[in-house]
Formats: structure tokens, C-alpha cells, sequence
């Protein structure tokens, strides 16, 4: 049964490995992450089967049941029942694939990551599939004179900014809490990566989630030995002083622009979208109009694909009740994270923020790096309480 678990927590780990480069990595047509979920869903069963005994945070899987339910249910009433003839275009029968599968690995995580050293485990693998990542991008990078942004092709530039800073803020929490001197390692190499990554590629969004996901470096600071802290110190302002002078000035304005097109801008038209999105929302406020919907409800706006907002997405296609029940599983998160009595909750603060920040320009509550991060908040503060109660027994 022990070995079956291992098993099963190498195919986790293999999971969270590729979730960062899942839209690169297709062998033979299969998803290397839906490859890896199987496999570790199989093991859990035959766990089951012998006698394991199932676990999880009951508070958060009913809120989760219930608003993954009624993204589902809002196919019964979509005004987009069928394919878009388009890529990047979502639809409902994606989105309803897309919604069984984040339950099912919702549920899969909490059986396979059962003690501190399981969770450290994922954080690690999913650094790893970060650096692939980064590796990637910076591999490809030619700047030039005329340079604004850099990405990769496959992978929006933006969302691929949010995934990197999901890890910085998992980097953070392995160099405070790292159980392996190397693992703590990989966490201190990670910043700088990541630190380049994101600002060549010229994000705004990525600029502002990055610094959320530094801000557990305060933490650091303040809990951890001189070494490490010297170290980072170092590490960070080499770093920020070699970029600055690195990458092309018109990258550098579009990155000094942030705090001006938030005052004043549009967000690269993204207000003028929700604008007129709140017209299509008043015409079906409590139930949306239904679930794939957004594209052909704002096709008379000339709006093409995503909402670039989570929140507005959700308000469109599963109404007040849907957007409740979303922002439930989040506040349920923050509220669960904050009760933990120990800095881990001060760690696991950066993740959540850069995730739901992200989601204000980006569309990303189906995403499973999304998800991915709810669960590393989630598996903590579980992982939490069961020695708490271990300790007072």
C-alpha cells in the first residue's frame, strides 16, 4: 500500500511538473498533465480499494461542488451550445470537459499529498516545469531595437507571466521553509529566472503579480538566517540592475506605463470590454446567459474571445449566483489560510493574491495552474491541521 502510494505521488509530481509547459507538450496528441492525472487517479482508486481512507477540507469541497455544478448546469440555458470555429475561442463543451476534470484533481490532491514533505515535493516539481518553462522563453530570445514583447508561441504571453509568478511565490515558501538545502536552492535560482522571464516578456499584468509573489520575501527577511538573507538580497538587486540594462528601452516603457494605464488608460482596451459587457450582464443578471456564452453574447460589440476578466466572464455566462459562488471558493481560501496560527499563512498569502489579481485582466478561473494554486493554499492548511491534532493528542 506504501509503495502504491509512492506511485501515486510520483505521478502527482509528474502532474505539477508539466502544468506549466501543458499547452507546449502534446506527445502523440495526449496532454502530458491529463497523462499523468490518470495515472495517479488510478493508483488513489486501488488505494481505496485496499482500505485508504478519503480526506479533504469539507467546507471548501462543498463550496467547490457546488460552483463547478453550477457552471455545468449553465450549459442547460447557454446561448452557445455548439463549437466557435476558432482556436482561442472557449465553448461550452470545452468548459464542461474542463470543470469535471479540475473536481476530480481537486479531490485527487488531497489523497495523494498527505504530509508536509509531499507538499514541498510538488512545489519543487512545479518550479522545475517553471524553469522549463523560462527555459524555453529565454532560449528563444532575440531582442532587438524595436523589441516591445516576447513570448511564446502556443502560449499567451500574459498567462505565461501569471504561471511563473505562481512559482515565485512557491520559491519563496521553499526558502523559508525548504526541508532540503537544495530545494531551498532551487528557490533562490528560481527568482532571478523568473525575475527576467517576466520582464522581457513586457506584461503589465506580470509586472504587478510579480511583485505580489516577492512580497513574501518580507517574510524571509524577517524568519530566516543571514546567510539566506544576504543571498537573496544579492541575488534580487544583481538581478534587477541587469535587466533594467539588458532589455530594449521600448520594453522598459511599456513596463513604466502600468501605473499610467491604470489611472488613465484603458488596459489595452480591456475597460472599453467590460463597458459594454455590463449591457449584456443587466439583460440576465441573476442566471447569466448561459455557460460558453460571452463570445456570442458580445459579438454585437465587436469583441472577440475572452472578457479578460474572470469575474466579468462569470457575471456574463453564470450570472450573480455564479459569480457568488466563485468568489465563495476564494474567500473560503483566504479565510482558511488566515486562520493558520504560523508564518506559513503569510507564504501562502502571495500565491492566492496572484492568482485572483491575475484573473482582474485575464481569464483564468478554468485554468489548472489556477487551480493548481488554490490547491497548494488548501493542501497546506490541511496538512496544518492534521498535525496540530496529531501534537494534541
Amino acid at each position: 500500500m506504501k509503495a502504491l502510494h509512492v506511485i501515486a505521488l510520483i505521478f502527482m509530481c509528474l502532474f505539477a511538473l508539466v502544468i506549466p509547459v501543458d499547452s507546449l507538450l502534446t506527445p502523440g496528441g495526449v496532454p502530458l498533465v491529463k497523462f499523468a492525472g490518470v495515472m495517479s487517479f488510478t493508483c488513489v482508486i486501488l488505494l481505496v480499494f485496499n482500505g485508504m481512507a478519503l480526506r479533504g477540507s469539507g467546507w471548501f469541497m462543498l463550496i467547490c461542488l457546488a460552483h463547478i455544478s453550477w457552471f455545468i448546469a449553465s450549459f442547460l440555458w447557454t446561448s452557445m451550445p455548439i463549437d466557435y470555429q476558432h482556436a482561442h475561442a472557449i465553448n461550452s463543451q470545452q468548459s464542461i470537459k474542463a470543470h469535471f476534470y479540475l473536481i476530480t484533481v481537486v479531490l485527487l490532491m488531497f489523497q495523494v499529498i498527505r504530509s508536509q514533505r509531499d507538499l514541498q515535493l510538488l512545489f519543487v516539481s512545479f518550479l522545475v516545469g517553471c524553469m522549463w518553462l523560462i527555459g524555453l522563453l529565454l532560449s528563444s530570445y532575440e531582442p532587438g531595437a524595436r523589441t516591445v514583447r516576447h513570448g511564446l508561441q502556443g502560449l499567451d504571453a500574459n498567462e505565461m507571466t501569471v504561471i511563473i509568478c505562481i512559482g515565485v511565490s512557491l520559491a519563496v515558501y521553499l526558502l523559508v521553509l525548504g526541508r532540503s538545502v537544495i530545494w531551498r536552492l532551487l528557490g533562490l535560482i528560481y527568482l532571478p529566472l523568473a525575475m527576467i522571464a517576466v520582464l522581457i516578456t513586457g506584461s503589465r499584468t506580470g509586472l504587478v503579480v510579480m511583485l505580489v509573489g516577492m512580497s513574501g520575501l518580507i517574510v524571509l527577511f524577517l524568519k530566516a538566517g543571514i546567510i539566506i538573507r544576504l543571498a537573496s538580497i544579492s541575488v534580487v538587486a544583481a538581478t534587477s540592475v541587469w535587466v533594467v540594462d539588458a532589455i530594449p528601452d521600448k520594453t522598459l516603457d511599456r513596463l513604466m506605463s502600468t501605473g499610467t494605464e491604470l489611472s488613465r488608460g484603458t488596459l489595452s482596451e480591456r475597460s472599453i470590454t467590460w463597458k459594454k459587457a455590463w449591457y449584456e450582464f443587466a439583460e440576465q443578471p441573476l442566471t447569466g446567459q448561459g455557460l460558453g456564452s460571452f463570445r456570442q453574447s458580445m459579438n454585437k460589440h465587436n469583441v472577440e474571445y475572452t472578457a479578460h476578466n474572470s469575474y466579468i466572464s462569470i457575471a456574463i455566462e453564470q450570472g450573480v449566483i455564479g459569480l457568488l459562488l466563485y468568489l465563495a471558493v476564494i474567500m473560503t481560501m483566504f479565510w482558511q489560510a488566515l486562520a493558520m496560527n504560523n508564518v506559513q499563512r503569510w507564504l501562502l498569502m502571495p500565491t492566492l493574491l496572484v492568482v485572483t489579481l491575475g484573473q482582474m485582466t485575464l481569464t483564468l478561473h478554468e485554468a489548472m495552474y489556477s487551480w493548481f494554486a488554490y490547491m497548494a493554499v488548501m493542501l497546506a492548511v490541511l496538512i496544518d491541521k492534521e498535525q496540530s491534532k496529531q501534537t494534541e493528542v
